[in-house]
């Protein structure tokens, strides 16, 4: 629940920064995302654009796990939960998602150029 007012703080602050208006107008619009269908292999994204952060989205009914530093994820990394989103600096050029056994979920990945 933290994680996700911080989000929504930080896109209203982001609203109103000139810099930051094109990123907040990506979100809304929801343009520019990659989806992943994550299931109980892992899998990746790869960004190719100068993005500084990347904002991440469970649409799916289960949680995912994602490893922000480009190699195969586990159940032991970061959980996201089904609902939540979260917006993270990218530390690598790639970012992997899985789920539990026998699981799967939709996961929304937007690499923003500009800071939220």
């Amino acid at each position: 629940m933290k994680v996700l007012v911080y989000v929504l703080i930080g896109i209203s602050l982001a609203f109103y920064g000139t810099s930051s208006a094109r990123a907040y107008d990506r979100v809304l619009n929801q343009e520019g995302y990659t989806a992943v269908s994550a299931t109980a292999a892992s899998q990746s994204v790869t960004f190719t654009d100068p993005a500084h952060q990347i904002l991440v989205i469970n649409d799916g009914a289960n949680e995912v796990f994602i490893n922000f530093n480009g190699t195969t994820a586990a159940v032991t990394d970061f959980e996201l939960k089904n609902g939540e989103t979260v917006v993270m600096p990218i530390t690598s050029s790639a970012i992997s998602f899985i789920c539990s056994t026998a699981e799967t979920a939709t996961v929304r990945v937007l690499s923003l150029e500009e800071d939220l």
